[in-house]
Order: C-alpha cells, then structure tokens, then sequence
C-alpha cells in the first residue's frame, strides 16, 4: 500500500531579506503610517491595508521619490487579504517606480529584491508556478548581488518547497541542500527554520526513494529539532522515520511514531495529528490488523475534513477504503472510495472507478446473498408446511407447483444473469474507450510532440558543422519546430483540461466549445444559462458536468443528423439542470442499449447520486436530462 506525504513548508512569510532595508528610505509620516500598517498586521489586526492605503494617497499627491517602498507594501497587503489581481497591479507600479531611483543606493536594491520576492509568492498563490520559479531566481539574483548570504539561503529554501510543490524533488533537493550548506558555512544552524529544512530534504530523499538519505536528515531534523526547541522539525523528523521503517522495521516504525504523536499534540495542530493517524493506520494495515488500522484512519479523516482537497484527506480516505474492504467492511469502503473517486476528478480516473465498482459490487452481492438465503429458508418452510398439510391425497399437485416453480426461479436466474453479462459487456466497452482515449494522448504525444523535439534535437546537433549562414538558417528552423510543438502541447493539455473552465467555470467554457463546434459547421448550439450558478459548484463537478456535455454533444454530431441544438443551465429542487435537446432524427431505445457512452454518464452520475434520463424518438429529436445534487 502506497504512502502518500503530502507536506511541503513554504517559508515565503518568514523569509528575512535585508533587514527590511528599502524601508529607511521612507520618511515622514509616510514612514509612521507604512510601519503602523505593518504592525496591524504582525499583530493579527483588521483592516490593517487602511494605513498603507493613506500613505500611499498622501504621498501620491506630494510625488515622493520612494513611492516604490509603498506601492509594495500595498501590493504585499492585498496579497495577505487573497486580493491578488490588486496585489500584482501595485507590485507593477512598484517596479515601474523602481526605474525611477538609484540603483547604486542598496536600499533600492533591496527593494528590488523585495519586489521580486512578492511577485513570485503573488504568482504561487495563484497557481502560476512557471512564473513563481522565474521571479524567485530573480529575487535570489539581486540578494546575491547585495551580499546577503543568508537571505540568500533563505530564498533558496523557498525555491525547494515550491519546486516540492509540483514534485519536482531531485530540484528541490539540489536548492535545499545549498541553502543547509551556505547556512552550515555561515554557522547559524541554530535557527529554528533550518530544523525544520532538514525535515524537508527528509520528505524529498523519501520522494526520491533515496531512504538513507531520507532517514540521515530526518535525524537531524529531530537533533536540531530538540536543539532550538522547534516542534515542528521533531514532529516531521520522528514521522518520515516512522514512515521510512514502516516497511523493514515495524516495531522501530511505531515507536517513532508515538513520538511523533507526542509532539502533533504539543503542536496543537490538528493537521499534524491528522497525518499520524493516517501514516499509523496504513502502517497497521500493512499488519494485516485491519479493525486498529480502520479505526485510526477514521480519526485522520474526521481531523482532516474541513479540507477535502488536501493531498493528507485524499490519501487517508483512499487507504481507508481499500482497508475498509480487506477488512469486509464493504460499506465503509465504498463510501470512501466514491468520495476519493470524486474528488480525484469525476470522468478522468476510469481505472479508480473500476475499484469502486468492484468493491460495491461485493457490497451489494454481500447483501443479495444474504436476503436470497432468508428466502430461500423461508420457502422451504412454506413447502414443508404445505407438504403436511396436503399430503393425503395432493402429492401430484404438490410435484406439478414445484416444478412450476424450479422452472419460474430458474428463468428468473437466467434473466438476471442475461442482464449482468450485458452490463458487464457495456461496462467494459467504456473502459475500452477510456484505454482508446489514453492510447490517442500516448500517439500524439509520441507522434508528434515527441517527433518534433527530435527533429529539433538533430538539427541543434548539426549546427556547430554548419557556415554561420547556415546555423542561422538552422535555428530559425529549430525556432519554427518549437513554436509547433508549443501549440500541439497546448492543444493537447486544451483537450484534458480547457483553460476556460479552470479560470471562468462551466457556463464560458461550454459556451467556447460550442462557439469551436459551431466553426465547423456540423451542428449548431446555441448556450443558455438560467439562474444556474454553476460557477459556484466546486472544479471537481464542474469538469464532471463539461466532460457529460461534451460526450452528448459528441452524440449530437455522429449519430442525430441534428442542424440545431441547446443547452439550458437552470436549477430546480434537486438541484443543478443541464439540458441538452437537439432536433435530429432520434432514436428508439435506452441509456442501457448499445451506447456506452450514456451508459457512462447514468454510471457517473448514478455513483454521486445524480439521475440521467434521455427521451429519443424518431424523427423528433433527443432531449436529454441531466440532475445532480449540488454539494
């Protein structure tokens, strides 16, 4: 059973720059008022931008020559509110203000350098980590040029956890390691955040199954841990020790994770106390002591709920499940392993959904069985009661009823087992599909992305033995294969997740694909949206219901002959109503006949309780329904 750990420490708040020295460039009142602000906010005080905001009004209108230090601090604050767009429109201003001063001054310097700094967290806040990474080096670039070494270091940290954050741990790794070793030279491993540093390249060694590595530093995160008295770096280095032993050393695994329980409650963190319990409970179930493992997992859950998305909720409903079923407690586990298969992301984990489906299907023949055993003994002794009651002089009767009935039970049998084989048939054409779906990513992967980076690979080679007109014709060459790659990446990454609706939500992004579908001619579709506030569901619905919509359009445009079709957003008792009608041909029969594509979409939407229902007849068109609870 695979262990998920899912922590990183971002030290963005924490990161100490130049002693903050672009500040003794302010004056005045503006200093007095920028440093209020600052303190409101140290102090965990609202309304604290209001300080910062007179500011930078009343110095706006004197033209000071520092208003880059408030401009930043302005974009810092509506960082700190979720503000982002403000947060990076002042952070801009700063640095056009920046272009005003004198570099040679290394206050401005160091106002660059914080400049830098805030834009890259703006920009991982906001999920853009290109750009985050890009802003980072920048800022470490700057503080170099400055000679601060430790906040060098520092930054560097900050640039491991977020390369750790999009698993990019060999990079990670290499940052941290020359922030501990610059930290080590300038002998100041008595700061409390280079304990919890340690821990860090603990959790990245083990993410690299380098386990010596990981367990060298997950010691030292408990020895500098005790030594500068940081919880923090005694819980995680007592926890990837557990985690490191859990699969060699059992017992050892245990008792350095009843420490590391010790120290979550010392913490007073409930998400800490949540990752013990899930990283024990896999560890017993790896045991084999399913009832203990069940039990503590269930204490991770009910302390990590209040954030379904974190990847510690994920992992420990996703291991409680499948130790929920070794264990027979087939209800348990088909109830996490639907959640764990919603939150994963609805159409796109076919493999998980067949998990899901066998357990319940275990579930539900568990819970057959035992009501067609309560039947059958209740027939026998209907039978045997009515054998002693017409025994003198009925036995022809009683032989020719229980014929009648073998012969009705065993057609009843033989149906039910005709209605299985041809669910299993359909359900197995769709995996089919999905298998077909990955293989068509794999070919254009490899295809054409893969292709063109080669050609682009032999070309470069082949410019060192070329005439300088030559090599310039070359790299033009390699130039335009990039840029083709660049697009039939983004076409690619477009098909798996439209940009539109991560940014915009459901209504814009089915209003682009129909605006893509209407260019080519085949069908035209018209979008409404009717007080629906799909925008309000969470991403994980909001891709489920895109990827329905584009399978029933996809129907519309192979099968209906349509010239026109709709589809309604509205909302009604139950909840949220996507409505899909077109006016092609139709068709007669059901969602369980022949296409397995609706059979998809009644299995999905069924498995969250959600209803699909679909009205076809010929000659005048197909109405789909689709109704699902919004959570």
């Amino acid at each position: 059973m695979k262990v998920i750990i899912a922590f990183c420490l971002i030290l963005f708040s924490t990161l100490p720059l130049q002693g903050q020295g672009y500040q003794d460039l302010l004056m005045g009142t503006h200093k007095e008022l920028v440093l209020k602000g600052l303190t409101c906010w140290s102090e965990g005080g609202d309304n604290c931008i209001d300080y910062i905001t007179q500011a930078y009004k009343t110095a706006k209108n004197s033209k000071v020559h520092y208003m880059g230090c408030i401009e930043v601090e302005l974009g810092k604050s509506y960082a700190y509110l979720s503000e982002f767009d403000s947060a990076q429109h002042y952070l801009a201003l700063a640095e056009n203000s920046l272009k005003k001063m004198d570099y040679s001054d290394v206050r401005v310097k160091d106002l660059d350098a914080e400049i830098q700094n805030s834009k890259a967290m703006n920009f991982y806040y906001v999920g853009k980590i290109d750009s985050a990474i890009v802003y980072l080096k920048k800022n470490i670039e700057i503080i170099d040029q400055i000679g601060n070494k430790k906040s060098s270091a520092f930054a560097k940290i900050n640039l491991g956890s977020i390369y750790s954050s999009i698993s990019d741990f060999s990079s990670s790794a290499r940052y941290y390691l020359k922030a501990y070793q610059e930290l080590a030279d300038l002998k100041t491993l008595d700061d409390r955040r280079v304990a919890v540093l340690a821990g860090n390249l603990a959790k990245v060694y083990y993410e690299l199954e380098k386990r010596d590595s990981s367990i060298h530093w997950a010691k030292r995160a408990m020895q500098l841990g005790k030594q500068t008295n940081n919880v923090t770096a005694q819980f995680f280095g007592n926890y990837l020790m557990g985690v490191n032993l859990s699969r060699t050393q059992v017992d050892s695994s245990l008792v350095y994770l009843e420490q590391a329980y010790h120290f979550a409650k010392q913490s007073g963190r409930p998400s800490y106390l949540g990752m013990y319990y899930i990283i024990k409970g896999i560890v017993l179930g790896e045991m084999k002591r399913y009832v203990e493992a069940e039990e503590n997992l269930l204490n991770g859950v009910e302390l990590l709920k209040e954030q379904p998305e974190d990847e510690d909720y994920i992992s420990a409903i996703y291991n409680l499940g499948l130790i929920a079923n070794k264990s027979g407690n087939y209800a348990v586990s088909s109830h996490y392993l639907k959640e764990y298969v919603l939150i994963s992301d609805s159409l796109n984990v076919a493999k998980n959904q067949e998990l899901i489906h066998e357990f319940q299907t275990k579930y539900e023949t568990k819970q057959k069985e035992n009501r067609l055993a309560a039947q059958e003994l209740k027939i026998q002794k209907q039978q045997s009661n009515l054998f002693l009651a017409i025994l003198g002089g009925s036995l022809l009767a009683s032989i020719l009823g229980g014929i009648y009935l073998y012969n009705r039970k065993s057609h009843s049998l033989k149906l039910k087992q005709l209605q299985q084989e041809k669910e299993n048939a359909i359900l197995n054409a769709f995996i089919r599909g999905e298998e077909r779906e990955r293989n068509r990513i794999s070919h254009d992967l490899h295809d054409g992305v893969a292709a063109m980076i080669g050609a682009a690979k032999m070309t470069l080679e082949s410019i060192p033995h070329l005439s300088e007109d030559k090599q310039m014709e070359q790299l033009s060459k390699v130039k335009s294969i990039l840029e083709n790659t660049h697009a039939d990446v983004r076409h690619i990454a477009h098909n798996l997740l439209p940009t539109v609706l991560e940014k915009e939500g459901l209504i814009k992004a089915t209003e682009q694909f129909a605006s893509e579908v209407n260019e080519t001619g085949l069908v035209r579709i018209l979008v409404k949206d009717k007080g629906s506030n799909a925008h309000e569901i969470s991403s994980q619905f909001q891709l489920m219901l895109f990827r329905i919509i584009q399978e029933l359009v996809n129907n519309i445009i192979k099968h209906s002959q349509a010239q026109n079709a709709m589809i309604t957003f509205g909302r009604n008792k139950k909840g949220l109503m996507i409505e899909v009608v077109d006016d092609g041909i139709g068709y007669n029969g059901d969602i369980n006949t022949g296409n397995q594509g609706l059979y998809g979409i009644s299995q999905r939407l069924k498995s969250i309780g959600g209803d699909f229902k679909i009205i076809s007849k010929r000659e005048k068109g197909t109405q789909a329904m689709v109704e699902v609870q919004v959570p």
